[in-house]
This record gives C-alpha cells, structure tokens and sequence, in this order.
C-alpha cells in the first residue's frame, strides 16, 4: 500500500502538467476587414489580406528557430513582408522566398523568448485562380535549413502548434457585368443620337 501512493501521485502530477499546459504556438492572426469565420476568409479578387505572425511562447521558454508559412499561389500572390526584428539581430534571418513557401523565416536570443510577440507581417493579394475551391495560407515546422524551436532549460524540441486560414473568393454575379454591359452599350448610343 505504501508503495501505491507514492506512484498514483506521480502520475497525477504528470496527468495535470501535460493536461494543463499548452503547446507553443506559431500562428497567423487576419489583420483585414473581411468577413471571417472559423478561419475561413470570404473576399473578392484583388483584395489585399494581411496577416500577423505571432509567437506564443509563454509555457516554454526558447532561444530560438525557424518556421514556414506555406500559401496557395494559384490563389495567392505573396506581396511582401515586414519583420519586427524579434530577439537578436544576429539570430534573426528573413524568410527565403519561393513559389507558395516562405522558408525559414528564423528569429532567436539568448535572452530567451518566453512570452507572446509580434514576429512580423505578410501580405497577399487575392488573384483569380484556375484551381477551383479555397485557397490556403498556414504557418508550419520549417522543412528548410533552419533549426527547430528548442527549450533553453531541457534542450529538447518545443512542440509548437501552427495554424491555416482558407481563402473563399466570390465572384461577381453575371447579372452585374450584364448590367455593365447594357449601360455601356445605353450610353453609347445616347453619344450617336
């Protein structure tokens, strides 16, 4: 019996740490006025959306990284970035920029970053795409040369938790270029007459 009690507290000690923390996060806040709901963006072709990159690493106290954001190119067309310069500069490297990637967007300090922080912005312009359906724009683990977040105390990989917002582009109605259309073709030939 004695044995018993000492090994239940453990694992609820164990239960209540891993239940009641919460995992890193890299996420993508919608900066923009456009409808949202549950990450999914309704907006027309053209518009610019803009997002905030945000770190959360108020349970784990890091010195560093690198992540991914990963877009839809047939949807989106990247227009640029800001960086907020987060941690030191010697630590910081901008994302390198490909098709539908931007990689190893990377920041760190030996200061140790343990709270939530602005890592930047990124812009995207609405483009009129082949494929149909939504297109996506997600934060994810770096597959490029930058390393991943790790824990300053245990030095072990922090699990961190990335998200994704869908695209929805609505078209204008056919009645609405029709009506264009007859207004113009009205107006020219008021001009003849």
């Amino acid at each position: 019996m004695n044995k018993i009690m000492p090994r239940f507290f453990l694992l609820v000690a164990l239960f209540t740490t891993t239940v009641f923390t919460h995992a890193a996060s890299l996420t993508l806040q919608y900066t923009g006025d456009e409808p949202v709901s549950e990450n999914f963006i309704t907006t027309q072709v053209g518009t610019v959306l803009t997002f905030d990159v945000i770190a959360d690493f108020t349970d784990f106290a890091t010195i560093g990284g690198g992540f991914d954001i990963v877009f839809d190119s047939d949807k989106l067309q990247f227009d640029g970035f800001t960086n907020a310069e987060l941690g030191d500069p010697l630590f910081s490297r901008d994302p390198l920029i490909f098709d539908g990637l931007l990689s190893s967007w990377t920041f760190g300090t030996f200061a140790l970053i343990s709270d939530v922080r602005l890592v930047g912005t990124v812009m995207f312009t609405v483009v009129d795409g082949v494929v149909a359906g939504p297109g996506n724009v997600a934060t994810r683990e770096t597959m490029g040369p930058a390393p991943p977040f790790m824990d300053f105390f245990l030095d072990t990989v922090i699990p961190v938790d990335y998200n994704a917002y869908q695209v929805g582009v609505v078209p204008v109605p056919a009645a609405v270029w029709l009506f264009v259309s007859g207004c113009a073709l009205f107006g020219g030939l008021r001009r003849r007459a």
